[in-house]
Parts: structure tokens; C-alpha cells; sequence
């Protein structure tokens, strides 16, 4: 009795650990055995309770095995989702992505803890170089971005340099509609007739309901980097309100009827381009809504912009 009692606890208490409720009710199953043992138990009672506490052994460490292969099975198809995520967004160097698969097929190999202990400290570094490199892409990204503000507000006001230092707006680095009315009050000023022109994105709504406010805000700055490029010739190009893009051409550089055959052809045509979001590529098509006006000194600025504002109403009802 002396040597099977604390033999029966060993057993309880080094049980490898796994599911616990299992655990628990293993243990108490193999204790309760134990507490049972006492001098006046016969030989057939003593082996009878070696037999039970083999028998729950036997049965809780192939539930435990078992266990831990489905464990280790469900960690292989986390890392495997993982690693091919992260390959096809492409967030992360092809480095990584190797000793991701490495890290994959050796997890299936392993046969002890020591072996996935190594590779999961394996996991955590590579895990740290893809955050790292994900962080540095993301830099470059943001970079492009301002890249590519500046560049339309280049093209935008290579043609009136009273734009430069104006207030611009953050999605796509064009002045704003504040500018806008700036600029058409201070041609009207000095007695030039203008041309206002307004493109709005029909598709803009449905891209920030449905895909989020930063891909619409991507599309947003990639439109207006094309229209920038399209309309440098003719006047400025600005950010209006929600949708819409202006045109502000002096009717001395470019007569209403070209601005308005240019608009025209612009509108007529679908845009279509694919944009990257998060390092996902995003297709979208825009149409144009547009409007033209001539704009003579017995107007004013505010007249103006009633005039698109109700325009982007009219569409939007």
C-alpha cells in the first residue's frame, strides 16, 4: 500500500496536461482510486484498482494525442492561411514567405514540444521581418500618395499661378471649392469672361458605401490626377464638394465652345482603372455627370456656385 499509493498520485499528477475538463475528471478518477487502498483490501480488490487506473490511463492519453493532433493540425491550417495570405497581397518580402513554407512543412514533421517550441520561436521572427517590411511599404505607399497630390496640384495650377499656396483638400491635393470661388471672383474682378465647368464621379457614393471611405478616396486621387493631366491646357482644375471636380478656364486661353466640346468627350467616356488599397488591388469604372457655364462680369462668384451646387442636388435626387 505504501508504494502503490503515491505510484497512483505520480500518475494524477504528471498526467500530460491536454483538454481540462478531461484532465480533472482523469485525475480524480486515478485519486479517488488511490484514497481507496487500505490495509484490509484483498489481492483480487488491489488488482482490480491497478486494472481501473490503467485502463482511464490508456483512455485519457489517447484522448490527449488525439487532441493534440487536431491541435497541431488546426495550427498547420492557420499558418498555411496565413503564409498564402500573405503571399498573394504581396505585403511582405518572397524571404518571408519562404521560411513561412519552411516553418509550414516542418510543423508537420515535428514529434515533441521541443521541436515546436523552435518553431515557433522560428514563426515569431519571421513574423516580426514581415511587420517590418509591411511598415515599409506602407511608408512608400503614403509616399506615392503625396507624390501624387502634388503632381495634380502641379498640373492643376501650371496655368494659374494664383493657385499655388491655396488651402487644399486632403483626398486628392487639388484647392477646394473655398479657392475655387476665390478664383472665378477675381477673373469676374478683372473683367475676363470665364468658363466653370463641373465633372461629377457618378460612382463615388457607391464606392464608399460599399468598399469604404479609402477606396473612394483612392479613386477620388486617381481621378483627379487624370483629369488634371486631361485639362491642363484649358484652366485650373479644383475639388468642389462630395463628387465633384471644377474646371476654371479664362474664355481668353480657351473659348467656351472648346472647353465644352473637351468636357463633352470626357463625359462621354467610361474610366476605368485598378488602384492598390492596402496593398489589394481594387477595379473600379467611373462615368461623368457634367455641366458647362460662361461666366460673364454681371454674374458673381456666389451666383456660380449656387449654380453647380444645384447641379450636384439635381443628381443626386
Amino acid at each position: 500500500m505504501r508504494y502503490l499509493k503515491p505510484i497512483f498520485m505520480g500518475i494524477s499528477r504528471h498526467a500530460v496536461e491536454s483538454d481540462p475538463e478531461d484532465l480533472a475528471q482523469f485525475r480524480k478518477t486515478v485519486e479517488d482510486a488511490a484514497l481507496s487502498l487500505h490495509e484490509n483490501c484483498s489481492a483480487e480488490e488491489v488488482l482490480a484498482k491497478v486494472g481501473l487506473v490503467l485502463h482511464v490511463l490508456e483512455d485519457y492519453n489517447t484522448r490527449a494525442t488525439q487532441t493534440s493532433l487536431s491541435f497541431r493540425h488546426e495550427f498547420r491550417g492557420i499558418l498555411s492561411a496565413m503564409t498564402d495570405t500573405i503571399a498573394s497581397v504581396g505585403a511582405s518580402s518572397r524571404t518571408s514567405v519562404e521560411q513561412l513554407q519552411a516553418i509550414e512543412k516542418n510543423l508537420t514533421a515535428a514529434t515533441d514540444v521541443t521541436e515546436l517550441k523552435l518553431l515557433r520561436n522560428k514563426l515569431a521572427g519571421c513574423l516580426a521581418l514581415i511587420r517590418n517590411e509591411s511598415a515599409r511599404v506602407r511608408l512608400e505607399s503614403e509616399h506615392l500618395v503625396k507624390s501624387l497630390k502634388a503632381a495634380v496640384m502641379r498640373a492643376s495650377t501650371q496655368t494659374l499661378p494664383y493657385l499655388a499656396g491655396m488651402p487644399t483638400d486632403a483626398a486628392t491635393g487639388l484647392a477646394g471649392p473655398g479657392a475655387a470661388r476665390q478664383l472665378v471672383a477675381k477673373l469676374l474682378a478683372g473683367g475676363k469672361a470665364v468658363t466653370v465647368a463641373m465633372l461629377l464621379l457618378d460612382q463615388l457614393p457607391v464606392l464608399n458605401s460599399r468598399l469604404g471611405r479609402t477606396v473612394g478616396d483612392a479613386a477620388l486621387l486617381t481621378t483627379a490626377q487624370y483629369l488634371a493631366a486631361e485639362l491642363a491646357e484649358y484652366g485650373a482644375l479644383l475639388r468642389w464638394n462630395g463628387p465633384a471636380f471644377v474646371l476654371v478656364a479664362e474664355q481668353s486661353q480657351a473659348s467656351f465652345e472648346v472647353v465644352e466640346k473637351r468636357i463633352r468627350e470626357i463625359g462621354s467616356t467610361r474610366f476605368d482603372r485598378d488602384i492598390d488599397v492596402d496593398h489589394k488591388p481594387v477595379h473600379f469604372s467611373i462615368t461623368f455627370s457634367w455641366t458647362v457655364h460662361r461666366v460673364d462680369s454681371a454674374e458673381s462668384a456666389e451666383g456660380v456656385a449656387r449654380k453647380l451646387d444645384a447641379f450636384i442636388s439635381a443628381r443626386a435626387a
